[in-house]
């Protein structure tokens, strides 16, 4: 067998297989699946044949790593070879293959030519010698070489292929293939098929063909000396090629060296000359610099003296000028705080009757509302960008929309939003997201109803910031409903990215952060359902929204210090299902009677009520306590037309609750009082009252009633 990378002829290679031993088959199929690496196995004359032939086929079937395989004379036929070439079909490793000496024939020649066809097809060299192979098998490999891009070597020495299957394997000589040696012994090849080689050999530029070796010996050839000529010219050729080019070689890297060396010394002296030229210049350069640095050096000495004089000067003028107006205002300052002093002194002689009303004013002298409904709404968030598109929103949707303050840390704009024809004010406060007024932020939260925190739907950060920051700030300065609003949902992903906060996400998430409700606004008309979110408002106060959750279908809220309460808003925070209501039921304490006021749908999200009247006060008013409770429970259309047609519906005027044995108390003491006053009167005896007193006495107490309802609670 001869191997390209070491010269070795086939005669010497023999000896370099391992050989294995007398083994059967199958302990010979274990070594080789092993998945030890086996680089030269030899087999030859282990009287194999085709069964023994399966198990060494199934190992090479599973990648047995063997590069150089040898089996000859092992009397297999071309069923073994088909066997074997179908396991090889798939093995990446086996590169020399020996079959010399099996009797296969150019059946067995089929099977070998679909392995050399084979993509995965890696053999280097084929040994087929004395196989039984014809001029018709010879065709066939032809062919299958011809589509081969990796086999060098093929020997078919004793096989009669003759001058047909030379002439063949002569067209495999092209200088477009891998095709090395060939050898041809005894093949029963005669002048024709010699010729066909000539022919190719003489070409001028054969030195280009990749064939080096061809053997045709023991064939009757008249030429076989002239093609021996040709092919050792050739190798003399090639080796005198290679030599050429290690000469070359060592002559480029000796060639180096000397460059090497020569640009080594040329370098140093380089590096030397311009070390001295270096040292000269710097020399020079330092001089140079010396004597510049000592004349700028005395030129700024002279204009910093010249510009420190005009400074203090300067200095000393604005000095005066801010000591003149520090006095001037200190002189102001105490003007303005006698005039507070005596102003103060005279509205507390002044404010008994209107304390309440002060107390409601905002301690930073802000401006009072035009309207009794007004609600303050503050809007805090990240980005600028995000408040100020819900501002344009909020600004469009406002009537009589005026901007009242603008600065760098505030913007505030008040306007109107009708309800149920009713005008209610509201003041929006834009508030500046920067640190350093932090503090100012915090007078806007104490004075406000409501907050709305603005973030990016798209911005991950900006909604976790929320609970973070803008929650605990707001709820420091005292539990006001907290709605937060996604900016720019158009502008989400489809599918949403990790970055974006989808609805479902950021409703839910805002009532775990103890917000009250959640809304994504695209436009100035989303703004009047913005607010009607703020749940339960009464003017003059913070808006409510903290319902307690009494059932699945029952929400109360719960009223302190109602005792002046006029009227109310209730506004849906979200839309009821079709065919179902919000019913309104109001009780005062002790909450013993319920009293039904009206209902909201989708159609009518907001209604405003009123506690009090003024054209209806012959109702019997009770005690007017301090607490009452608004009540909620869904209910369905029958239910609240049922209540319309049962009268149950009040026109939203609500009526306290009477304290019945109070007013008893009172009814029959003044009765008594009235009666005492006629004893005795008008000469008659102590124990004589006329028989018309007790009418007048009613006549009298129904005008009390009328001019005042409650004028038995003050005696």
């Amino acid at each position: 067998m001869e191997y390209e990378s070491d010269k070795v002829a086939l005669e010497a290679a023999g000896h370099l297989f391992k050989k294995i031993g007398n083994h059967d088959p199958k302990t010979i199929a274990k070594v080789l699946s092993n998945g030890k690496s086996h680089p030269l196995i030899k087999l030859e004359s282990k009287d194999l044949g085709d069964e023994g032939l399966i198990p060494i086929s199934m190992a090479f079937k599973q990648d047995a790593a063997v590069t150089s395989l040898d089996l000859s004379s092992n009397k297999i036929t071309h069923a073994g070879v088909t066997e074997l070439c179908k396991s090889l079909e798939s093995n990446q490793f086996l590169l020399y293959l020996k079959l010399d000496n099996n009797d296969f024939g150019d059946q067995g020649v089929v099977p070998i030519c679909q392995l050399l066809k084979s993509k995965k097809c890696v053999l280097r060299s084929l040994y087929l010698s004395d196989c039984g192979i014809t001029s018709k098998g010879v065709a066939l490999l032809a062919d299958a070489i011809s589509s081969n891009h990796s086999l060098e070597t093929l020997h078919l020495n004793s096989n009669r292929i003759g001058n047909d299957g030379a002439i063949v394997l002569s067209k495999l000589v092209v200088p477009t293939t891998k095709f090395k040696n060939l050898s041809l012994f005894c093949c029963s090849i005669g002048d024709p098929g010699a010729n066909a080689f000539l022919s190719i050999l003489e070409k001028p530029d054969f030195e280009k063909y990749p064939l080096i070796t061809l053997n045709l010996k023991g064939n009757k050839i008249a030429n076989l000396e002239k093609i021996n000529k040709i092919m050792v010219n050739k190798k003399t050729a090639i080796k005198n090629h290679k030599l050429k080019m290690e000469a070359q070689k060592l002559i480029n890297e000796e060639a180096e060296k000397v460059i090497q060396l020569r640009m080594i010394s040329v370098h140093e002296e380089v590096e030397r000359k311009i070390k001295d030229i270096d040292q000269e210049h710097k020399k020079k350069y330092e001089e140079r610099i010396k004597d510049i640095d000592q004349e700028n050096k005395k030129k700024l000495d002279e204009k910093i003296k010249d510009i420190s004089h005009e400074s203090q000067k300067k200095l000393n003028e604005k000095l005066k000028t801010i000591e003149k107006n520090e006095e001037s205002r200190n002189s102001e300052f105490g003007e303005r705080l006698k005039e507070f002093e005596k102003s103060r002194k005279s509205s507390d002689k002044s404010s008994n009757g209107s304390s309440s009303s002060s107390k409601n004013s905002l301690s930073n002298n802000k401006k009072k509302k035009k309207y009794s409904d007004s609600i303050i709404i503050v809007i805090a968030g990240d980005k600028a960008k995000d408040k100020e598109v819900l501002i344009d929103y909020c600004m469009s949707a406002l009537e009589d929309c005026k901007i009242e303050a603008e600065n760098d840390f505030e913007k505030i704009f008040t306007g109107i939003i009708k309800i149920d024809d009713k005008p209610i004010h509201f003041t929006f406060v834009n508030t500046s997201s920067d640190d350093r007024y932090s503090r100012l932020r915090a007078l806007q939260y104490e004075q406000a109803d409501a907050a709305v925190i603005a973030f990016t739907t798209f911005d991950r950060v900006s909604f976790e910031d929320i609970p973070f920051q803008w929650i605990p700030e707001i709820q420091f300065m005292g539990k006001i409903p907290i709605f937060i609003s996604g900016m720019y949902p158009e502008k989400r992903s489809n599918p949403p990215k990790s970055t974006d906060i989808t609805e479902k996400e950021g409703r839910e998430n805002s009532l775990k952060f103890g917000a009250s409700n959640y809304f994504e606004p695209v436009g100035s008309d989303d703004i009047k359902d913005y607010i009607d979110m703020f749940g339960f408002v009464i003017p003059g106060r913070p808006a409510q929204n903290q319902v307690q959750t009494i059932a699945p279908n029952k929400f109360l809220f719960q009223i302190d210090n109602a005792a002046d309460i006029n009227n109310f808003a209730i506004f849906l925070t979200v839309d009821c299902p079709i065919g179902q209501n919000a019913a309104i039921y109001l009780s005062w304490a002790p909450y013993q009677n319920w009293s039904y006021l009206g209902y909201l749908n989708s159609k009518k999200p907001s209604e405003i009520f009123t506690l009090l009247h003024e054209g209806d006060k012959t109702q019997i008013l009770g005690n007017r306590t301090d607490s009452v409770q608004i009540g909620i429970n869904i209910e369905t259309d029958q239910e609240v037309e049922s209540k319309a047609k049962t009268g149950q519906y009040t026109d939203n005027m609500i009526f306290r609750s009477v304290d019945f044995k109070q007013f008893a108390f009172k009814m029959c003491h003044n009765l008594v009082n009235y009666i005492l006053s006629f004893q005795g009167s008008n000469g008659a005896p102590n124990n004589m009252v006329p028989t018309n007193t007790i009418d007048k006495w009613y006549e009298n107490f129904q005008k009390k009633i009328q001019k005042d309802v409650i004028f038995w609670k003050e005696n």
